[in-house]
């Protein structure tokens, strides 16, 4: 039984249907009953959250296991995806020149050979693709418990180099911090005086209205940078949405969206990992190099069926912020557990399940020859085909009723212009029979 958010009991317990995906130029609509599925298959694993949007809107919210809209959840390395966007807009804002850039032009210490051999060979797109051969030392550096005290500067004194830059791809902790340490110099240099933290805070979340509950910091006060978010869904869907929008926000560019765009750009040994972000790349893996899609998939170990443009900022506990570009949708996945078995390629299988892209801009129902458009539309949708004895509703996005024909003309015309932009669902219902669809529609 599904449970949580009210507006899955209007449709579709136990109920299937045929129909081929109303899709249109910013990409298909994704189907209720696909999203109410990966949901349910979300709380089943001990699930605290799920929440897509799409086209600009919040289409599906669904809060589960006891959790509300107020649920704080830690992100734990889904925090990661951060410093991606931070690093695009500080080579914006001219603190890096250029990602070929050697680390130990800025952490000087390294370019004492004797004490840090080879290490100035690193250069800062090593730290972003998490090639940089350093050790992860993940007693001291990993996660909530790490015994270093300045976990910044036990990253400067006492890391080793175990391969050579450039060579291996090595998921862990260090990247980052090497990373945090690189752009708290660079602000110190600028004379900004901001922590990494505050640095982000104030040229993303602050123009986002993004409010995160919490954050770690280090015994030296340092924030924590792979893994120290505290947030709530509809904050983290807001950066989830000025990254699908390639640093957009309403009508001002935060950061360009050409540098935006080249993180999302395999540049090392792991075509699954951009620059801090995952990518669902077919020849790429995940933390591990056994992480990979089944051979011969159309897709990446995130999700094997395709959908290779899939960008993921993906934590512990199975936190999960999955961008996808073709679909104009953002999709996150909570949990207030540290481990549970949630799976990406399950979930998006759900979700995506029949879904593709295409330039139609009909929706067809093919049993019974009904057609819903044009979608997206400004004022009017025009229902044509042989529904005869159905019933037809269409609510809006929260499950309110906004129109209802026990019996109507055929083509039905709907008069919209009074309601506000958004998605609405139109159901089509035999009196005594389950539901012919729901079908997905678009106001502008």
């Amino acid at each position: 039984m599904w449970k949580g958010y009210h507006f899955r009991s209007l449709f579709i317990l136990s109920v299937c249907w045929q129909f081929t995906l109303v899709v249109y130029g910013q990409g298909t609509i994704i189907p209720y009953n696909n999203m109410a599925n990966a949901a349910a298959y979300a709380e089943d694993v001990g699930g605290a959250a799920v929440m897509i949007l799409q086209n600009d809107s919040i289409i599906y919210e669904d809060y589960q296991n006891g959790a509300d809209s107020s649920v704080v959840t830690h992100i734990y390395s889904a925090t990661k995806a951060y410093w991606s966007m931070v690093a695009a807009a500080a080579r914006e804002a001219g603190l890096i020149g250029t990602y070929n850039e050697y680390v130990s032009e800025t952490i000087t210490e390294w370019q004492d050979n004797t004490l840090h051999p080879n290490k100035d060979l690193i250069q800062i797109k090593h730290l972003l693709s998490l090639s940089s051969g350093l050790s992860q030392d993940v007693l001291q550096l990993q996660g909530t418990d790490a015994e270093a005290d300045d976990l910044y500067q036990y990253t400067v004194d006492s890391l080793d180099l175990n391969f050579i830059p450039g060579s291996r791809f090595q998921y862990g902790p260090s990247n980052y911090y090497a990373f945090g340490v690189l752009l708290q110099r660079k602000l110190i240099a600028a004379g900004i005086q901001q922590n990494p933290l505050e640095y982000l805070d104030s040229i993303l979340f602050q123009p986002i209205d993004l409010e995160y509950d919490a954050w770690m910091h280090d015994n030296a006060g340092n924030p924590h940078i792979p893994n120290g978010c505290y947030i709530t869904p509809r904050n983290w869907m807001k950066f989830g949405k000025l990254l699908l929008q390639k640093g957009r926000w309403g009508n001002n560019q935060l950061v360009d969206s050409t540098l935006v765009e080249e993180m999302f750009v395999p540049d090392g040994p792991n075509p699954g990992h951009g620059k801090f972000l995952w990518l669902n790349n077919k020849e790429g893996f995940g933390a591990f190099a056994f992480q990979t899609a089944p051979e011969g998939s159309e897709g990446g170990f995130i999700y094997y069926d395709g959908y290779e443009d899939i960008i993921g900022g993906l934590g512990a506990g199975k936190n999960r912020l999955y961008i996808i570009p073709s679909l104009n949708a953002v999709v996150l996945r909570q949990t207030q557990l540290e481990q549970d078995n949630f799976d990406d390629h399950t979930f998006l299988s759900l979700l995506l399940d029949g879904v593709i892209t295409s330039s139609q801009s009909h929706i067809v129902a093919n049993s019974d020859h009904i057609q819903i458009y044009p979608n997206p539309f400004t004022d009017r949708v025009i229902i044509d085909g042989d529904f005869t004895q159905y019933q037809i509703r269409v609510h809006d996005a929260i499950g309110n009723l906004v129109a209802d024909y026990s019996e109507a003309d055929n083509p039905l015309s709907i008069d919209f212009s009074t309601l506000g932009a958004g998605m609405y669902f139109v159901s089509i219902q035999h009196d005594i029979h389950a539901p012919l669809g729901i079908y997905t529609i678009l106001k502008q």
